[in-house]
């Protein structure tokens, strides 16, 4: 299914600490990312960018959410458009956009698929709600609204669907905050910090995440660039230094997309307007083609 591709891009910061992923999935793909997927012999179909309404002002609302008048009809506009992707029974690929966008794209994934996994390969864990997150960025609620832990305004964001806590694996966090911690600790999630990556090796990581995972049919795959090292993929909102290195995130994505049981995979937070000559696209590009199959060598 993976040679049946159909490419999305969501160009919101609405829920970002800064403004700039708006210009993330256009940015990717004047890396010439369609091009090189064709030349592999993939069946490519490019859905365009989704139309939303972002804003040039951070507003925080009562809720704790910013945005919120724009946002929550955005994130519903989205789940209906992804949805579409699963209507042409093809492999989705989605361009980001800031990661508020996980919850209604994988809202339309539990649609689809009955009791699936979501790896999230990111230096946060994005799991704080309204009452717990310091800042108000939707970009650090959406795992907890996910699991119905946010207000049912954001947790009912395309539909009532709601993931298991034991079908989550993080890869690469290293920076959590306290209210995220006691989440985490709470509801038992399995992850993997970069600490764990360095013990064991990247191999061992995907194994290791699979096995645990493997109960269920049916996995998407969400990579954050931030997850890789910000004096290698500087282009991005909330950089942290002592991530995945240009090797490590090349490997682990070419490592999860050999996985069939991966059926929906989303890159997300490349910030152009923060990049150093483009730098960040280009490696989103070359980590994406590792994914669909590309050797480097």
């Amino acid at each position: 299914m993976k040679d049946n591709i159909s490419v999305l891009g969501i160009p919101i910061d609405l829920g970002a600490s800064t403004i700039g992923t708006r210009l993330g999935p256009d940015s990717i793909r004047l890396t010439g990312l369609l091009e090189e997927l064709l030349d592999m012999g993939l069946d490519i179909y490019d859905f365009g960018n989704i139309d939303i309404k972002n804003s040039n002002k951070k507003i925080k609302f009562p809720s704790n959410m910013t945005n919120e008048d724009r946002l929550l009809p955005s994130l519903s506009h989205i789940n209906e458009e992804v949805e579409k992707i699963y209507q042409r029974q093809s492999f989705p690929l989605i361009l980001g956009g800031d990661h508020s966008l996980v919850l209604p794209s994988f809202k339309a994934f539990l649609k689809k698929y009955k009791n699936p996994g979501l790896i999230y390969i990111d230096a946060h864990a994005d799991i704080n709600t309204e009452k717990s997150s310091p800042t108000g960025n939707v970009h650090g609620m959406p795992v907890a609204a996910l699991m119905g832990l946010c207000s049912n305004k954001l947790n009912n964001i395309g539909g009532s669907y709601k993931l298991n806590p034991q079908n989550l694996v993080y890869i690469a966090i290293r920076d959590i905050d306290k209210g995220e911690e006691l989440i985490i600790k709470e509801k038992n999630i399995k992850y993997f910090s970069m600490a764990d990556v360095y013990k064991y090796g990247i191999e061992e990581i995907v194994r290791k995440s699979m096995v645990y995972l493997g109960n269920l049919s049916s996995i998407y795959l969400s990579f954050d660039i931030d997850s890789m090292d910000c004096d290698i993929a500087p282009g991005t909102g909330v950089p942290v230094r002592g991530g995945l290195n240009y090797n490590q995130a090349r490997l682990i994505l070419s490592l999860f997309g050999k996985e069939e049981k991966i059926k929906g995979f989303e890159l997300v937070e490349v910030n152009p307007s923060l990049d150093d000559k483009n730098k960040t696209s280009e490696i989103a590009k070359e980590l994406i083609l590792a994914f669909f199959g590309k050797s480097f060598i």
